[in-house]
């Protein structure tokens, strides 16, 4: 089921460094990939769509066929929600996840799939907890 396009609300987040719009309105996630397009970013660019499993649920299938509609080389990174996952580790992870997309490695070491899987820091698995 998908939302019926409506009028879309933009309001800018003014930071003193690297302001950017967010839209609001219903089906705007549809419009992603337009509304990245529209921002000046080209058709053809990877994007690494970084989530946790909730919003992944609900929310990722909408935006990655958004993303893709609209000519980007799009993949998601599923990672754990809360604050405590902000970490070094965490951020390690996104950053050889985008690496790994990138035209910089040489091998085939990202695989796209079509259902993604919650990456965790080595210091959240199971076997790393006491």
């Amino acid at each position: 089921m998908t939302a019926t396009p409506t009028a879309l609300r933009t309001i800018r987040v003014e930071l003193s460094a690297n302001p950017y719009p967010v839209v609001i309105g219903a089906g705007a996630l549809g419009q992603l990939g337009e509304q990245i397009l529209a921002q000046g970013i080209k058709a053809g660019t990877k994007v690494l769509v970084v989530t946790n499993p909730v919003v992944q649920e609900h929310y990722g299938t909408v935006a990655l066929n958004s993303l893709r509609d609209a000519g980007f080389d799009a993949d998601t990174l599923v990672l754990e929600a809360g604050e405590d996952q902000k970490t070094p580790a965490s951020v390690a992870l996104i950053h050889d996840a985008a690496f790994a997309r990138s035209s910089r490695c040489r091998r085939p070491c990202w695989r796209k799939s079509t259902r993604p899987s919650v990456a965790r820091p080595a210091s959240t698995t199971p076997a790393a907890r006491t």
